[in-house]
């Protein structure tokens, strides 16, 4: 499916991010592979946030996000740490993907409706053993973050695609949050989203 998705993006732009969704508000959370995007982001539901998607956003033609809802991979580690999602996810079957992780695949998630959205932040996740550090960080790091994850059919950003993208980075605020507890990391970015 995420293979169809990409091969017919027409002039959107894939984004390899997490998208939540919280009083019409886009929080469009960044990170390495393994970096705990899927997990934060099923994190911040019990905090009110709709799920947008936990690993792809596209950015449409007038600067705006949607998130591809893909039911999110939970990989084992974080079975534990979802409280409130724990029935869910103990109630779906364990999958062997490719890479030999074992997933779960939870149903049960607040869609946001295909809303369109701004996002209020682009959040830079880090894991680490200290934290929450929560700090500003300058535009063009996280533009060049989002950048390299970004995918076109063409396989490269037109003009217009990298300046949508580039206005978009620039309404919003950009932060960097480095964490080891995610109660910790969903508080932090519930006060930053219901602040803006």
């Amino acid at each position: 499916m995420a293979d169809d998705i990409l091969a017919n993006l027409g002039l959107n732009v894939a984004l390899h991010a997490a998208l939540l969704v919280k009083n019409g508000k886009g929080l469009l959370i960044c990170g390495a592979a393994g970096a705990g995007k899927t997990t934060l982001a099923v994190a911040l539901l019990a905090a009110g946030f709709t799920y947008g998607g936990d690993d792809i956003a596209l950015m449409d033609e007038d600067g705006l996000l949607v998130g591809v809802p893909f039911s999110p991979a939970l990989k084992q580690g974080s079975w534990g740490l979802l409280g409130h999602m724990s029935d869910a996810i103990l109630a779906a079957p364990i999958h062997s993907r490719l890479d030999n992780k074992r997933v779960r695949y939870p149903t049960g998630l607040p869609y946001a409706a295909r809303v369109r959205v701004q996002p209020e932040a682009v959040v830079l996740i880090r894991r680490r053993r200290t934290g929450p550090v929560f700090c500003d960080v300058e535009p063009m790091r996280a533009l060049s973050e989002l950048l390299a994850g970004a995918h076109t059919p063409e396989r490269r950003l037109a003009l217009p695609q990298f300046q949508r993208l580039l206005d978009m980075v620039s309404q919003a605020r950009t932060v960097e949050l480095t964490y080891s507890s995610l109660d910790r990391a969903v508080e932090t970015l519930r006060r930053l989203h219901d602040r803006q």
